[in-house]
């Protein structure tokens, strides 16, 4: 059995569906049904069953979008996670694991798995109270398990009587039809799993010991709405004995500086102490990501998983509003977040003190592509966190851009506000610098033998440290360029040198690559894709040899994420690289100019698109990103700066022939149709961009009058096509 593989959902029987289950011992001589255990372990229950089980019994089992399980107990609302210690029982926790679950050659009999130890379930006797522990081979009796779906009443579930919130989500609950074993699959289906804070890596999070003050600061505020008073007025932002309660944190700083590295440390707090309802982490040029359209479904997703009472909740109302994820952004809030979290009949009864507080950590506000929904987003969470009183806090973090500026300035009332300024980072990236060469060290032992120690000297770390000017992205720039040098202590002597900033060093580490005919190409596409792809789709659309594309991207590994498996994406380390190449007068020899790189893109696009063989839809993940997305790169070509000079320069002649081409050939239509299967939500957003790219052409004077004859000819067929569709699809949910 290949533990790394998921359940097959093709086998009959194979798989376990979404619901609440008693988990019995499939050996003859045990049959115990597993219960959940005064000290919150996984134990032997009762063989025999009168009557209707005890909510620890039942345990409600949710297949993952990667194919594996978590299970949770109904009666403390944790999951089952490994044990604490090697042997010990399998134990909940707020965050559990997620396990295999697999069908053995038995009908119905199942091993359940840990995929990194390849251990299993297994129960060692059948006297009442024997711990579930962790074997290494399933083979042994009592490692089977058989799943008993319960469709009975759930027992009631005694919530605190203190604690207002969730007496009204389980009221609302009970009151909906069918409401015992409802599952918001949909709401996991949409959600973009990969903006949860758990999705980091935890090295990317803060070193230990680091942004102690700062952290300190924030989690104080979590535990009453307050933060300590002297930050509310060090830059004249309040007085020293305004202490009231400001339901909005927001943490602000430039790029560089290690907010996401704080916001995913908060987070990470709140959800050991489970006070963590979602999180979301904005980033541009990574596809849904850096968009707002499912932005709140996928709070709705998390909190469907903080709060399990909500998850029937939410399906009921995705069934009752099955548009809502095409409506704008403050319908989605009030129907997802506001009608479930705020309601009246909570609002008006003030929680009592001892009640613990959520959170909700966004990050990133401004890698967001949509600005005016974040404005609205901000005015929204203010009149709502304004006007009721509820035990929820948002944690907020972001550079300074003017339009959320304006908007926090205008809710002080309602906003902690926080700057990474008023913080001195230079004690903690000192700490940074020696922890990192401590282990560099280590890991070069031989190469490093003989070289003099201390190295670096406490001297050489104060450089560096002043060097950093407070932006952690210099310290792990550099150090991420020196540990890729093989004899690092020849290497940082030149960094030591360099002039001051980020820029610099960016500087510094573009100039050793050798720039040949592919390297500014690659790079510049790395930087401006809508969506990250991994190295051989990334190759697929540059239509370049694989190794040569990543002969490219290793030259600049230590800026740029180049994973081994070949199913991770490439990505920028940070997106403050982006912001360097793009600026002419920052990045000089090695700007990377917008609109002519989207032209080069848009080309690459289009022949992906007409290279496909067959009359099949587009489906590889490059033709896919392809289909999607040339009409994007296009847009950025023609809202760019210095548009009528690219428009008219070389550079936008294959965009011309790739057009006229495009339009004209029977792949056109296999497009069109590969598009309007996909969400509606899609199909608009084509729409959108190829009315605006039209309304943007008609602005300009001077530029090749083919382009907006192609674009229209396109953008009217498109439009007919999908409205076909639509009303075809309308047709037969009415027949």
């Amino acid at each position: 059995m290949n533990m790394n593989e998921a359940p097959n959902p093709t086998r009959p029987n194979s798989f376990i569906e979404d619901g609440t289950y008693l988990i019995v011992n499939a050996s003859p001589e045990r049959r115990n049904h597993i219960i959940l255990a005064d000290d919150g372990s996984l134990a032997a229950g009762s063989k025999q069953q009168d009557g209707e089980p005890a909510l620890n019994e039942l345990w409600d089992v949710k297949m993952l979008e990667n194919g594996r399980y978590n299970i949770r107990s109904w009666q403390s609302h944790e999951y089952a996670s490994e044990p604490h210690n090697r042997g010990g029982a399998v134990v909940t926790q707020a965050r559990g694991n997620d396990w295999i679950i697999t069908e053995t050659r038995f009908k119905g009999q199942f091993v359940i798995g840990l995929v990194r130890a390849q251990l299993y379930w297994c129960l060692a006797g059948d006297d009442v109270g024997t711990p579930v522990t962790l074997r290494d081979n399933p083979a042994v009796r009592g490692c089977n398990w058989i799943f008993k779906k319960y469709d009975g009443a759930l027992p009631d579930q005694n919530f605190p009587p203190t604690d207002p919130l969730l007496q009204h989500l389980h009221h609302m609950l009970t009151k909906l039809p069918d409401h015992r074993n409802v599952h918001s699959n949909q709401l996991r289906d949409l959600a973009v799993h990969e903006a949860g804070y758990d999705y980091r890596p935890l090295s990317e999070g803060c070193l230990e010991g680091t942004r102690t003050e700062l952290i300190g600061n924030i989690m104080q505020w979590t535990e009453h709405g307050r933060g300590p008073a002297t930050m509310q007025w060090r830059r004249g932002r309040g007085s020293a004995n305004d202490r009231s309660v400001r339901p909005i944190c927001w943490l602000s700083g430039p790029a560089g500086a290690g907010k996401s590295a704080v916001a995913q440390e908060v987070a990470t707090q709140l959800h050991d102490e489970n006070r963590l309802l979602a999180s979301f982490f904005f980033r541009r040029g990574e596809g849904a990501r850096s968009g707002s359209s499912r932005f709140i479904i996928t709070l709705a997703y998390h909190l469907s998983r903080s709060i399990p009472i909500t998850d029937g909740l939410f399906q009921h109302i995705l069934n009752d509003n099955p548009t809502i994820t095409n409506q704008p952004l403050g319908v989605q809030f009030k129907k997802l977040l506001v009608d479930v979290l705020c309601p009246k009949e909570v609002v008006d009864r003030t929680a009592p003190a001892h009640v613990p507080l959520r959170v909700i950590v966004i990050d990133a506000l401004d890698e967001c592509d949509d600005k005016l929904a974040m404005r609205e987003f901000i005015r929204i969470l203010a009149a709502v966190m304004m006007n009721r009183r509820i035990p929820l806090l948002f944690f907020i973090t972001s550079r300074v851009e003017e339009h959320i500026r304006e908007e926090f300035e205008s809710i002080r009332s309602t906003t902690h506000v926080l700057s990474l300024d008023d913080f001195d980072a230079r004690i903690d990236i000192h700490e940074f610098f020696r922890s990192r060469f401590e282990n560099l060290r280590k890991m070069k032992g031989r190469l490093m033998a003989r070289v003099p120690q201390p190295w670096p000297s406490t001297a050489d770390i104060d450089i560096l440290v002043e060097k950093s000017s407070g932006l952690f992205i210099f310290a792990s720039t550099l150090l991420r360029y020196v540990e890729a040098a093989t004899m690092p202590h020849r290497e940082l002597p030149k960094l030591l040198d360099a002039h001051v900033g980020i820029d610099p060093l960016y500087s510094q580490v573009l100039s050793f690559a050798s720039r040949d005919d592919h390297f500014d190409r690659v790079l510049g596409t790395v930087i401006l894709l809508q969506e990250s792809l991994p190295l051989p789709q990334l190759s697929h659309l540059l239509q370049l040899e694989y190794e040569e594309v990543l002969v490219e991207l290793l030259q600049v590994q230590s800026v740029l994420k180049v994973p081994e498996d070949d199913k991770q994406p490439v990505q920028l380390m940070h997106t403050s690289l982006r912001d360097f190449l793009t600026t002419e007068e920052r990045s000089k020899t090695f700007f990377i100019n917008p609109p002519a790189c989207h032209a080069g893109i848009t080309v690459d696009c289009l022949r992906v698109i007409m290279d496909h063989e067959g009359d099949t839809f587009l489906d590889g993940k490059a033709e896919i990103y392809a289909s999607q997305n040339w009409y994007q790169h296009f847009l950025n070509i023609v809202t760019g700066e210095n548009i009528n000079i690219v428009l008219n320069s070389p550079s936008c002649n294959p965009v011309i022939r790739s057009l006229e081409e495009f339009r004209l050939r029977q792949i056109f239509d296999l497009w069109v149709n590969t598009v309007i299967l996909q969400r509606r939500q899609i199909v608009r957003r084509a729409l959108s961009i190829l009315n605006e790219i039209i309304q943007s052409l008609n602005q300009l004077q001077n530029y090749p009058v083919e382009l907006l004859q192609y674009i229209q000819d396109i953008q009217k067929h498109f439009d007919l096509v999908s409205a076909i569709r639509l009303m075809c699809n309308s047709i037969s949910l009415v027949s």
